[in-house]
């Protein structure tokens, strides 16, 4: 059978660039196949997406070699508009590339460019918002939107092109559950219906295993691994290595069997871990361990006897479109809280992260921060209290260089030039992200952007850290450098508020979680308290970490449903087989 995409012998360095992106790279894909491509940040990933798309070598200055065939068709002669007819291409920062007014302008401007006739057009128009979970936005300003909501307006956009072929580079980035439901969905309808081939670039492998047939490692351009998911995912010292994140109940199952000679294939999703850990436990009794025996992981909890750092009274905001954004909320945040804010795409969460910064006023109602009003109060004496990291980092970088960018803040400021030099040195190495301090900005990728944004605000050393999405594009190795690098400096008395979607990290570090649907509070309870509470989790469209739901489903053999962490289930188990605890890696 002839390959749907034929990747020969690829070379690829970027203009001005030393490395070599891609490294003699040979792929191919056959027609309806879905594969995904995970790797560390830099490794080629959206590099050999855009060569796909014919984008490299025809519209970006480099070095090219070798050959790419999708469709038949060599991406590096043919011209761009005919392969845009073939290959849909979702790139990562979606915001970027939203050119229309509406959402529905939006969707019909690459219809139009092909002259798809107008019923057809509303037809698939309709069809692709159903999909993405978007119906009844047509209206919509996009750039308005929360940053899911335009991940998913984006992704619309290309499937109304039905291509034959869709690259997709981090489809799940920024969107909450039920859009991951969603887009999930609409990848298997595309694939059964339409027999769509697929590549997908994806960071979060529990989403993205079960929707492929292979897995592909990229590393500096070279592809050392690949395998089926099932068989992929067994090699988990070459993925840490590589900062891939593999699913948590393949980590579990890893660290239970690391040392202890336990034999057979490692589990990768939930349903294969009940069943892995239902065999391993079989005829234990119940652990005798209590959370005074120390398995479970205590979370320290601000004390509420201090005066907030953040009061927010009566709170309502309305956009000027008349879309509520926020609607009656009392919160409080007190020094040294470590608080999640979560919800679904559009609930609120940004909005009311922007009011704690002052770049938005309350329509009704007030916000202070340290006791000063923010409807009043100057921005640059906000910032001074209150560090802010955009979901996109584009929107806060001004600078030329890695290192102009990280002192800006201390320069302003009006500290000595020793000590900013110092500090952005420091914070750097902290961050394992040091090698990038003499780079210019506009070289780098997306995940390297985003580092550069996170350090800005750490090396001022604010009393608050607001952090909108930060690990989303973010690979495994430099989540877990910033996320360890946050638990520090929260233990050093820093108040930090985590945006997120990902569960996980709020098991892993926040002490606290307040969620928030179509802008009200609808949880605000300890982390424990909040991911058990199975009712609030559905409202708010979030789930449970993995191990979590792998200890509610193993509640009958005595697990405590409560669970909510790696070291958590390595230590109960190890207890029920009556091993030595051991920790996570």
């Amino acid at each position: 059978m002839q390959p749907k995409i034929d990747v020969e012998g690829v070379w690829w360095r970027y203009a001005e660039a030393e490395a070599w992106a891609l490294r003699d790279l040979s792929l191919q894909i056959a027609p309806g196949d879905a594969v995904g491509i995970v790797g560390q940040a830099g490794a080629g990933k959206t590099t050999l997406c855009l060569a796909l798309a014919g984008l490299i070598p025809q519209e970006t200055e480099g070095e090219w070699r070798g050959r790419v065939q999708v469709c038949g068709l060599d991406t590096s002669t043919t011209p761009v508009r005919q392969l845009v007819q073939r290959v849909g291409l979702l790139l990562q920062n979606a915001e970027c590339y939203l050119v229309g007014m509406s959402v529905l302008d939006e969707l019909a401007f690459g219809l139009e460019n092909l002259a798809c006739p107008r019923d057809e057009m509303w037809r698939r128009i309709r069809w692709a918002l159903d999909i993405v979970g978007l119906a009844g936005f047509e209206e919509k300003y996009p750039q308005a939107l929360s940053g899911g909501q335009k991940q998913r307006v984006s992704l619309a956009a290309v499937l109304t092109l039905q291509p034959e072929v869709l690259v997709l580079d981090s489809p799940f980035a920024n969107v909450d559950g039920a859009g991951r439901t969603e887009v999930s969905a609409a990848i298997r309808d595309l694939r059964g219906r339409l027999g769509t081939t697929m590549v997908i670039v994806e960071h979060s492998t529990e989403d993205l295993a079960p929707l492929v047939d292979r897995m592909i490692l990229l590393d500096q351009g070279r592809l050392p691994h690949q395998a089926a998911p099932r068989r992929f995912f067994q090699s988990v010292e070459l993925l840490t290595r590589n900062s891939v994140c593999v699913p948590q109940v393949t980590e579990l199952g890893y660290c239970l069997s690391s040392g202890r000679c336990v034999k057979g294939e490692l589990p990768i999703s939930v349903e294969t871990a009940e069943r892995w850990v239902r065999e391993r436990v079989d005829g234990c009794e119940p652990s005798s361990l209590t959370a005074d025996a120390g398995w479970i992981d205590a979370k320290p909890t601000a004390p509420a006897s201090f005066a907030p750092v953040i009061c927010a009274q009566g709170l309502r905001y309305v956009y000027p479109d008349g879309t509520v954004g926020l609607e009656h909320v009392d919160l409080e945040i007190h020094p040294g809280d470590y608080v999640a804010l979560v919800g679904p795409n559009g609930s609120g969460k940004t909005t009311l992260a922007k009011h704690f910064i002052g770049l938005i006023k309350p329509t009704d109602g007030c916000v202070r921060v340290k006791g000063r009003d923010t409807r009043t109060t100057p921005i640059k004496e906000l910032v001074a209290q209150v560090g802010y990291v955009f979901q996109n980092p584009d929107r806060q970088l001004c600078t030329e260089t890695v290192e102009e960018e990280i002192a800006f803040g201390l320069q302003n400021q009006g500290l000595p030039s020793g000590e900013i030099a110092e500090r952005v040195e420091r914070t750097l190495a902290q961050l394992g992200w040091a090698r990038l301090q003499k780079d210019r900005i506009c070289t780098l990728g997306l995940a390297e952007r985003q580092c550069v944004a996170i350090a800005s605000l750490l090396v001022t050393e604010p009393a608050l850290l607001i952090l909108d999405e930060p690990t989303c594009w973010l690979d495994g190795g430099q989540s877990r450098a910033l996320m360890q690098l946050l638990d520090q400096v929260n233990e050093r008395g820093k108040t930090i508020i985590l945006i997120t979607h990902n569960t996980r990290l709020v098991a892993d570090h926040a002490s606290r979680v307040v969620g928030l649907m179509e802008g009200r509070v609808m949880l605000d309870a300890p982390t424990r308290v909040a991911l058990g509470c199975a009712a609030a989790l559905n409202e708010l469209l979030l789930s449970p970490p993995q191990v979590t739901r792998l200890a509610q489903r193993l509640a009958p053999l005595g697990f405590p449903p409560d669970l909510l962490t790696m070291n958590e289930m390595v230590k109960y188990i190890d207890g029920r087989v009556g091993s030595r605890g051991r920790s996570v890696v």
